[in-house]
């Protein structure tokens, strides 16, 4: 006799049919395997984020998390791109402002 059974992982529900307890048991080993995985995955997103903007606490403290990320992308466009590419990517307003913000803090010279 089938019976259903449920099982909830990242918010999702998700239904099986299952027959008996070692159903039930390889079910839970699979998902052991699928949140590890997620989980690394995860880890090596934020690993990489924070490797691309690594003063961006400093930033958040001085300028608020709008502003700070705004900056955070310009000088990392600055790091990767150059500063012309970066400026030609911008209004040049804005590029201006946020240039004369990183100098403020000392991150660009």
């Amino acid at each position: 006799m089938a019976t259903e059974w449920s099982a909830r992982i990242a918010g999702k529900e998700r239904l099986y049919v299952v027959r008996s307890m070692d159903e039930i048991d390889e079910i839970e080993v699979k998902q052991v395997v699928e949140i590890a995985k997620s989980n690394a995955e995860f880890a090596q997103q934020e690993a990489d984020w924070n490797a691309r903007h690594p003063h961006m606490k400093t930033l958040q403290e001085q300028f608020g998390k709008s502003m700070a990320m705004s900056l955070s992308y310009l000088l990392s466009d600055i790091r990767d791109l150059g500063l012309e590419a970066a400026k030609a990517g911008r209004p040049k307003a804005t590029f201006t402002r946020h240039l004369a913000k990183l100098k403020e803090v000392g991150l660009v010279e």
